[in-house]
C-alpha cells in the first residue's frame, strides 16, 4: 500500500511539474511592408487627386483591423481641428480574419488640404491584440 501511495504521489508531482513547464505559444506581431506610397512610390500626391497606397500585410494572429491616418507633419488630432486643417483617418475592416492581404487603396486628397509635408501612420491590429505600425512621409503638392 505504501509503495502504491508513493508511486501515485510521484506520478502526480511529475505530472504537475511537466504541465507547469509547458510554454505558451506566442503569436508574432503583424508584419507590414509599405510597397507604394504616392504615385510611383515617390511619396508625393497632388491636391484633388488620389494618394496611391499599397502594403503587404502578414498577421499570424489574423487581421482584426487596419487603420490609416494621414496628418500634417508635427500635428495630430485636436490641434488640426482647431486650426481647420485637413486630416485623413480611416479604419478598414474588410480584411478581418485574413492572415495575409495586399492592401491597395486610393485616398482622395481634397482641395481644402493644405500643401506641404504630411505624416502617414499605417497600423495593423490582429485578433490576438498584437499591433504593428509603420510610417512614411508624404508631400502634398498644389494643383497644377
Amino acid at each position: 500500500m505504501k509503495t502504491t501511495l508513493i508511486f501515485v504521489m510521484t506520478l502526480s508531482i511529475l505530472s504537475l511539474t511537466s504541465l507547469s513547464c509547458q510554454k505558451e505559444e506566442t503569436i508574432a506581431k503583424p508584419e507590414i511592408q509599405l510597397v507604394e506610397v504616392g504615385y510611383d512610390n515617390t511619396g508625393t500626391v497632388t491636391v484633388e487627386t488620389d494618394l496611391h497606397l499599397e502594403a503587404e500585410v502578414t498577421a499570424e494572429g489574423r487581421i482584426s483591423v487596419i487603420r490609416v491616418i494621414l496628418h500634417p507633419e508635427g500635428e495630430h488630432g485636436m490641434k488640426i481641428a482647431a486650426t481647420g486643417g485637413w486630416e485623413f483617418d480611416s479604419t478598414y475592416t474588410e480584411f478581418i480574419g485574413l492572415k495575409n492581404c495586399e492592401f491597395h487603396k486610393h485616398i482622395p486628397i481634397p482641395a481644402l488640404a493644405d500643401t506641404g509635408m504630411y505624416h502617414l501612420d499605417f497600423t495593423v491590429t490582429d485578433q490576438e491584440g498584437n499591433q504593428s505600425s509603420v510610417d512614411s512621409d508624404v508631400r502634398i503638392l498644389p494643383k497644377k
